[in-house]
């Protein structure tokens, strides 16, 4: 009988601790992204100006992507969710958009449409 408890807390501990490695990092994720530089089939460079984006990532899994144009910031609030590769956002327009996402040697957060992530764009947090 003992050894079958032994048996039993050693595959819950298993269990537990294989489950806690793949969950995706939430607090990484939480705060405030500029994009910076992007690369795409047209080549590659810096973002500035008007062209720069910014996703503010809140805890309660709601955000807000800001984008400019001639005449200022636009807004659209979001629902955001994490995978371990994926990040799916729900705007409040109704758009959907899933993307793969990694961090870079500089911790800067990479966002990508392919899972090579090949073609991407890279975000410095914002303090």
């Amino acid at each position: 009988m003992k050894k079958n408890y032994c048996i039993l807390i050693l595959a819950l501990v298993a269990v537990i601790l294989s489950s806690c490695r793949d969950e995706p990092s939430y607090d990484r994720m939480q705060g405030s992204w500029e994009s910076y530089y992007t690369v795409d089939v047209h080549g590659e460079g810096y973002i500035d100006g008007r062209d720069v984006v910014r996703y503010d990532f809140y805890r309660n899994g709601r955000g807000r992507y800001t984008y400019y144009d001639n005449y200022g910031p636009l807004y659209i609030d979001f629902n955001w969710d994490v995978t371990r590769r994926m990040l799916y956002i729900n705007y409040d327009d109704g758009l959907r958009e899933s993307l793969y996402y990694d961090y870079d040697r500089n911790g800067d957060l990479i966002l990508s449409q392919q899972s090579n992530m090949y073609y991407y764009t890279a975000y410095r947090r914002v303090f």
